[in-house]
């Protein structure tokens, strides 16, 4: 039986190795989405010519507003929260209501009045959350109360 257990140990470079096969596959469907949205926008007339303002908040308050471009995604909004916030975007999470914010999601797909249409001005609401386990399940925590 103990030559079984030994088997299935996983050591630590292979727990190392996946989560880097792991951030590298999350990158280029990143640069994917970005490539796509940003070909999509110079097919749309004026698309670019609206920003989308980001209001980001935690516990006690407001704590930055960020202008994003049409294309971006929460992992852009995150980027720019890593410079200013010195907070590592594993560790960062974004509410929208009460519900955690996926890096993938579209900014302007967020919007209060719920359009994408590259006239809509309403801002994005999102609050901050700090977590000091990058594998945090926020939602996890959320439904324990």
């Amino acid at each position: 039986d103990e030559e079984e257990d030994d088997d299935e140990d996983i050591s630590f470079d292979d727990v190392v190795q996946e989560q880097k096969r792991t951030d590298k596959a999350r990158r280029q469907r990143e640069a994917e989405l970005r490539e796509r949205l940003q070909a999509e926008e110079h097919d749309s007339e004026g698309f670019e010519s609206h920003p989308i303002q980001v209001n980001i908040s935690d516990i006690q308050g407001p704590l930055r507003t960020i202008i994003a471009k049409r294309h971006w995604i929460i992992a852009d909004i995150k980027k720019k929260l890593e410079q200013s916030e010195k907070v590592a975007r594993g560790r960062q999470r974004l509410l929208l209501g009460d519900r955690d914010v996926d890096d993938m999601e579209v900014v302007c797909e967020l919007q209060a009045d719920g359009s994408i249409n590259a006239a809509s001005f309403a801002p994005v609401n999102l609050v901050f959350v700090m977590c000091m386990d990058k594998y945090f399940k926020l939602q996890t925590f959320m439904d324990s109360f």
